[in-house]
């Protein structure tokens, strides 16, 4: 079979920090616009590119744009231990077909999560998310992950706030510099081997 075109999957923290930054409604609000902007051919009229979408903050939330729905819907994941995705074909979109879920959907993100006091954001869950989605998808593609804040939750990618100044010029600067875990590693390795690659912003 013909192999698929690629698929961008919009990865958004709506923790505390990135909703009360402004910066949700900001990436909500140019979606369209930055859409607009997706690799096409050479003299082709629309890009072949899918797009999906995926926020988070202590738990995973997928949207899907199905063109049988005649509204966005979304699904909560709160066990985060096993990251599994939806069917492919009721999460990529696209962008042309499902141009009035796509506004919708950038309309009401804002708007579900304009009170959260939720200041926690699962980064390692909400990528193992995507590359899942991409592999239900089978064809490569690219996550772009708009995280905010260190992630501190007791789940799979915890990470330690290790910005002590008082190891500056010391032996032990070396050790921040170090990785924490070997788990973001592994991760990076499984993104390469499902032709995944990771914008991290």
């Amino acid at each position: 079979r013909d192999p698929k075109p690629p698929a961008y999957i919009f990865i958004i923290d709506v923790s505390y920090s990135n909703v009360k930054s402004g910066l949700v409604q900001l990436l909500c609000t140019e979606m369209k616009r930055i859409l607009s902007f997706l690799p096409k051919e050479d003299g082709a009229a629309r890009s072949p590119i899918k797009v999906a979408f995926i926020t988070y903050n202590k738990s995973v939330h997928f949207h899907t744009m199905s063109i049988n729905q005649s509204m966005p819907k979304m699904f909560v994941i709160s066990d985060l231990t096993d990251m599994f995705a939806p069917i492919a074909d009721q999460f990529f979109c696209d962008v042309n077909e499902s141009e009035v879920l796509i506004d919708t959907l950038m309309a009401t993100i804002p708007k579900i999560f304009e009170n959260t006091q939720e200041t926690d954001a699962v980064l390692l869950p909400a990528i193992q998310a995507g590359l899942e989605a991409l592999k239900a998808y089978e064809g490569p593609g690219k996550l772009f992950v708009f995280h905010s804040t260190l992630p501190v939750s007791s789940v799979p990618g915890q990470l330690k706030n290790r910005d002590d100044r008082k190891l500056l010029a010391t032996q032990k600067e070396k050790a921040v510099l170090l990785p924490q875990n070997s788990i973001y590693t592994d991760l990076g390795k499984a993104c390469v081997e499902a032709g995944c690659s990771v914008d991290l912003f």
